[in-house]
């Protein structure tokens, strides 16, 4: 199987230097290089925010604009593009500057070569590789492997914007596994520990690939649903969830039982802010876990979220 093209962007306002580099960049990839070229920031920070690059070429000052602007734009988005700093001047301050923004390297245009260039991109690579490694390890929850609370805000800042663009919804799920602490004070925490993992395992396995699933903390868990139909879709989903997870488990030669309350909201219905859309989820999720304690509804009931007019 052929390896992946590197997917490049050059951003650089000197035709004469970026068809250099472009030819350095041919004896480089051997050919198996996609090169896309801008040639201001703005133009830049709209292709890295809708389009993946592994690396990006960026020259240092265009005109009155500094390259460091665009690290700044991108840097909260946790792109996984290596950053490599193109600049006339050999300058620590500028160097330093670069790499404090999150730069992998700051090259010498005037005294680039292909074998300096291969060996800049090499290391950038090799070093961004490792960094998203050790970022994807602390945005992970430790025990079950799905995302963390953190990972999840950043995720849905992302989707949101995305949706702001396309117009298409998503669906937020706030859900509350009922019954762990019986199970984990009759069988253990050990006991309890693999049930969140099977839960969690069971929660991926219903979404769909796109979607995201978080541990936010306990035996709390959230998803985001992307480009849903409407409501009565992420309904449907929050009883099928349910259903999922309320199937038995064999843990440790016993079979173990759980269910799971769940609470809804839509975006962007019911609001275009992740926070407010989270709190109102999580709202409806106790008021469901309230009623089935009461006993006063159907349970079929109990995944209907309560009209915003009403509260």
């Amino acid at each position: 199987m052929a390896p992946a093209a590197l997917k490049v962007l050059v951003v650089d306002d000197d035709p004469a230097f970026r068809e250099r580099l472009l030819a350095m960049l041919g004896e480089v990839s051997a050919g198996a290089v996609a090169i896309e070229c801008v040639t201001n920031i703005a133009d830049a920070e709209e292709r890295l925010n809708t389009h993946p690059f592994d690396l990006c070429l960026l020259d240092y000052q265009m005109g009155e604009v500094c390259g460091i602007e665009l690290l700044r734009r991108v840097q909260r988005h946790h792109l996984r593009t290596a950053f490599i700093f193109l600049a006339e001047q050999a300058r620590k301050d500028w160097c330093y500057a670069a790499l404090h923004h999150g730069a992998m390297d700051y090259l010498i245009r005037g005294k680039l070569d292909s074998f300096g260039l291969t060996k800049s991109i090499a290391f950038s690579l090799f070093r961004k590789s490792k960094e998203w490694e050790l970022q994807g390890m602390a945005l992970r929850d430790p025990l079950t492997g799905v995302g963390n609370r953190t990972l999840f805000a950043e995720q849905a800042e992302t989707l949101i914007r995305l949706a702001q663009r396309t117009r298409e919804r998503i669906g937020v799920l706030f859900m509350d596994v009922d019954g762990l602490k019986p199970v984990n004070d009759s069988h253990g925490h050990a006991v309890g520990d693999e049930l969140l993992r099977s839960v969690s395992k069971r929660l991926g396995e219903r979404l769909r690939k796109g979607d995201i699933v978080a541990r936010m903390g306990g035996d709390e868990f959230a998803a985001l649903l992307v480009a849903v139909d409407d409501r009565q879709t992420v309904i449907r989903v929050a009883r099928e969830v349910s259903e999922a997870v309320a199937r038995p488990y064999q843990i440790e030669g016993r079979e173990v039982r759980i269910g799971i309350s769940c609470g809804t909201a839509l975006f962007p219905e019911d609001s275009s802010d992740i926070d407010d859309l989270v709190r109102l989820a999580d709202r409806r999720m106790y008021d469901a876990k309230l009623r089935k304690k009461a006993d006063v509804a159907r349970p079929e009931m109990s995944w209907f979220p309560t009209p915003l007019a009403a509260r």
